[in-house]
């Protein structure tokens, strides 16, 4: 069996390697620095430095940063968790983005990801101009007690660092913040990027004009919790479906069922790789109610680390004519 999987973790490394340049998404630079520190890196490298700045790379390894990792080097060194780890973590938030319903979404996001990407790979004819951007983050690292590159690996899972890929991450994280400062100087790569040959397709987009985006409400529901929703927002689950001894499974209303099953579907699939955030619950409100035909004595337990609650639909005064999804954790305490 271990050789089996060592197999097929050996073909996801092969994977991870050949899909580089086919996505829009972190999944471009899966063993590699990206494009944009690699070009600052040859500056920093062939620069003389102030004592200052000479001391911070001593503090955060800078020579040791190994800008790409080899596939001979990737399948000997890399173990077969740290694969799964690797493989996992790219479609973290991606998949957290699959279960965002509202109308559109999902083109800005994969719009927004090709901006942030292409912002990586922007090979700048003025590298020196953007100097100041890698200091920065190096400072950040820095200022987090981090190296800037671990040749190791912790299999501590609550353990969030050390690991090979915090150069990535500081880059993709810098990026994403200088969308929405375009026109500080430390972000001018932004505005360089746009007025390129690569970047011009996203000169005119709605993702880098915050006005034009405050003119449209998103077709949402809010993010008002169910503490505190006024009391009458949940008449419809407490008065018509969650009272008497029926099962309320048997009395949920159908426009119920239609609005807000595909939601679930589709969230519990955004989560099929990670931590399910929504999991069935063979439960019923009144125990001491239920008819004898079912055997409750098979019921699971929840889990410490989950909250119950029922599923229901409503409206909202913006969206008066859309039911949504909401999860209402009153009528729980038993189950806890």
């Amino acid at each position: 069996m271990p050789d089996a999987l060592e197999e097929i973790l050996g073909i996801s490394r092969r994977k991870l390697v050949e899909k580089k340049g086919n996505t829009p998404y972190a999944l471009e630079f899966p063993f590699e620095a990206p494009p944009i520190w690699q070009q600052q890196h040859d500056i920093i490298t062939e620069t003389p430095l102030t004592s200052p700045r000479a001391k911070l790379l001593t503090s955060l390894e800078f020579a040791s940063i190994k800008l790409k990792i080899s596939m001979a080097e990737l399948e000997e060194t890399v173990c077969a968790q740290e694969t799964m780890e690797r493989d996992r973590s790219y479609i973290f938030k991606d998949t957290f983005h699959i279960g965002d319903l509202e109308p559109g979404v999902q083109d800005r996001y994969k719009e927004s990801m090709k901006l942030i990407t292409g912002l990586q790979k922007y090979p700048s004819p003025h590298p020196r101009r953007h100097e100041e951007l890698t200091w920065l983050c190096m400072e950040i690292l820095n200022w987090l007690n981090l190296k800037i590159y671990y040749d190791v690996y912790v299999r501590d899972p609550a353990s969030p660092w050390p690991h090979r890929y915090i150069l990535q991450d500081i880059v993709q994280a810098f990026m994403t913040m200088r969308l929405f400062f375009p026109n500080v100087e430390v972000t001018s790569i932004v505005q360089e990027h746009l007025g390129s040959r690569e970047g011009q397709a996203f000169r005119n987009s709605k993702i880098l004009d915050p006005e034009a985006r405050r003119q449209v409400r998103p077709d949402a529901r809010t993010r008002t919790s169910c503490a505190y929703r006024p009391r009458k927002f949940w008449d419809g689950w407490e008065n018509k479906v969650y009272t008497g001894d029926d099962l309320y499974i048997d009395k949920f209303p159908y426009e119920w069922n239609m609005a807000i099953r595909p939601i679930i579907a589709k969230r519990k699939f955004s989560t099929l790789f990670l931590e399910p955030g929504l999991r069935p619950s063979c439960s019923h409100g009144s125990m001491n109610s239920l008819p004898s035909r079912h055997d409750w004595t098979r019921v699971r337990r929840v889990s410490p680390r989950c909250g119950p609650g029922f599923a229901t639909a409503n409206t909202e005064q913006h969206r008066p004519d859309k039911l949504d999804l909401f999860i209402t954790y009153s009528n729980t305490d038993e189950f806890v």
